[in-house]
């Protein structure tokens, strides 16, 4: 047996007239491998949460007004979404017309999984 310098001890086996081999994981290679899944778990981790997190995403700004970024989901419309968000003085139908024409909308067809902004 003998150190190569790497991290790596190699070993060599004798068997059937070739010489083969083995890879066996000392300090250096043992931290590399640690690092490697603790950074895995991390990303892991916040992927879980901003899925957790839900509809709300960030808050902007367009044309000098204050906007969320809110994902669609399953069953949502614009009428489902302007009810959640509409301020409680304006007319729900003037605040989807708001929300088509921050998000460049012709129709009122909004698709699953697709980012939405909205007004806030």
């Amino acid at each position: 047996m003998y150190h190569t310098g790497t991290g790596v001890r190699l070993r060599l086996v004798e068997g059937k007239g070739v010489a083969r081999r083995r890879l066996r994981l000392v300090s250096k290679g043992r931290f590399a491998l640690f690092l490697i899944c603790s950074l895995l778990l991390i990303i892991g981790l916040a992927s879980a949460m901003a899925t957790a997190l839900g509809g709300r995403r960030q808050m902007g700004y367009e044309d000098g007004k204050a906007v969320e970024s809110v994902i669609i989901k399953s069953g949502d419309s614009l009428w489902s979404i302007a009810i959640k968000y509409c301020p409680p003085n304006m007319d729900i139908r003037l605040y989807i017309d708001e929300i088509k024409a921050i998000n460049g909308l012709s129709g009122n067809v909004i698709y699953c999984g697709g980012l939405l902004r909205v007004p806030t």
